[in-house]
């Protein structure tokens, strides 16, 4: 991911680390959980620019869809099932 992200972005995302760890070596819950949601929030900016990077979402060529093309037709069954037998040992 470090050739994917710009010096400014790692250098938030160091911080934010460096902010989280200083903030776990004190008992101040208030301060952990800021750092935390700081950390996570400039995450998930630094992943949502790699992500528009990369051209998901916009005509990858992925398909993700679940079931048939067309839901009103059946899938002709596969003929390569292998059926065997098995012992629970």
């Amino acid at each position: 991911m470090g050739d994917k992200i710009t010096p400014e972005q790692k250098s938030e995302l160091e911080s934010r680390v460096a902010d989280v760890r200083a903030a776990l070596a004190t008992d101040d819950v208030a301060r952990i959980k800021e750092s935390r949601e700081a950390l996570m929030q400039a995450f998930h900016k630094v992943t949502e620019s790699i992500y528009r990077q990369s051209g998901a979402g916009a005509g990858s060529g992925a398909d993700y869809s679940t079931g048939p093309e067309h839901p009103d037709q059946e899938t002709p069954p596969r003929d390569d099932t292998i059926e065997g037998e098995f012992q629970e040992m």
